[in-house]
């Protein structure tokens, strides 16, 4: 009420909660409760489970609550497989190739994603002309595992996991999430028909983090958060490898990569910066220190009939339709008083309405072409 920002341009029509509330609850099932409950106004559905088996509930069901699947068209977390060049194992490119051709993430995503996550083809999509579109991620291929690892010297051992002298293709995973363990268990079974031996260690997210910036990792399951233009210096320049507290988690050091990175930084042309950025993420495929795998160019959310929303939910860089502060997307829902008055009563007195599932691909990937239904 009374907002000095109500008839600004950029504002207008935005921001329209009087009060945000959070609450802090640890565990992601508590959450669901409490929200089925109504003490929660909205619940991210973007896990499969949650879309396709918890949210058949009553409250759904009988149409209290709402369903929406809005794609976006924004850049993307680079989620994947990250590997230590500083282990003996992974000095080798034949062997970190061998790896990521070991990788079934096609099949994690049809039996344990639901085909609702889509594959990750390098660490930066979604920024546009600066994005590498040419770059394809590589495919689970038993021949090219044999042949990478062959050329690499290695042979078969006894148990089928490749040998060379004393050293197994054996190492440890490291993530931070029970909900991603199906997935890695998948990928775990695959690897070992490739003569690959994953070994999963779960941490909390803090333990893993904590690991994974002191370079005590094989190879980190994680993925990192999204900027404006794509960063390189951070993850992929010498200055930042061999030592802890860095992100540079591949403890990548190319002489010439270091050259290219310093001149896209450098640079204030923009076409000499696509250019670069083009370039490095080549490299980067080159070097083979990154597996890419999931991307989720999508929010999906539960929540109860009376907010709402614009014709079109979101912009093209919505990343969550609930977000109540962001300058760029922020602020686009409101509360209708009719529709909770009105909601308050039917569940009361037993009454129904029809069930609601919205989905929305105004600015859905081009290169998305799979049917949503």
């Amino acid at each position: 009420k009374e907002w000095w920002g109500d008839d600004l341009k950029y504002f207008k029509n935005r921001y329209n909660a009087d009060k945000i509330m959070f609450k802090v609850i640890r565990d992601n099932n508590m959450i669901w409760e409490y929200f089925k409950k109504g003490k929660i106004d909205e619940f991210n559905l973007t896990i499969p489970e949650y879309w396709h088996v918890k949210s058949k509930t009553p409250v759904v069901e009988n149409g209290y609550v709402h369903k929406i699947w809005f794609f976006n068209n924004t850049q993307q977390s680079a989620m994947g497989l990250w590997l230590n060049q500083d282990k003996e194992i992974f000095k080798d490119i034949n062997v970190r190739y061998a790896f990521a051709y070991a990788m079934n993430v096609e099949k994690v995503i049809k039996k344990v994603l639901r085909n609702d996550y889509f594959r990750l083809e390098n660490g930066y999509v979604g920024y546009g002309r600066y994005s590498n579109e040419k770059i394809r991620s590589r495919r689970f291929d038993l021949i090219k595992v044999d042949f990478y690892m062959k050329k690499a010297g290695w042979k078969r051992g006894t148990d089928g996991i490749w040998e060379k002298g004393e050293n197994r293709f054996s190492v440890e995973v490291v993530y931070g999430y029970d909900d991603h363990t199906p997935r890695l268990v998948v990928l775990k079974e695959e690897a070992k028909k490739a003569g690959i031996e994953l070994n999963l260690q779960k941490l909390d997210p803090a333990a893993v983090y904590k690991k994974i910036l002191e370079k005590k990792h094989d190879v980190a399951w994680m993925g990192w958060s999204t900027s404006f233009r794509p960063q390189f210096w951070e993850h992929f320049h010498s200055v930042n490898a061999h030592k802890p507290q860095t992100n540079n988690i591949t403890n990548t050091d190319d002489s010439e990569m270091d050259k290219l990175i310093d001149a896209y930084r450098n640079s204030l042309d923009e076409k000499e910066r696509i250019k670069l950025s083009l370039i490095i993420q080549q490299k980067i495929d080159d070097l083979g220190v990154f597996v890419p795998t999931f991307m989720v160019p999508y929010t999906r959310d539960a929540y109860w009939r009376w907010w709402k929303f614009p014709k079109v939910p979101g912009t093209k860089n919505s990343s969550d339709l609930f977000d109540p502060f962001s300058s760029m997307t922020g602020g686009l829902f409101w509360f209708d008083q009719k529709a909770y008055d009105e909601t308050i009563k039917a569940m009361k007195n037993g009454e129904k309405f029809t069930p609601v599932t919205i989905i929305d691909e105004t600015y859905k990937m081009k290169s998305i072409t799979m049917k949503i239904q």
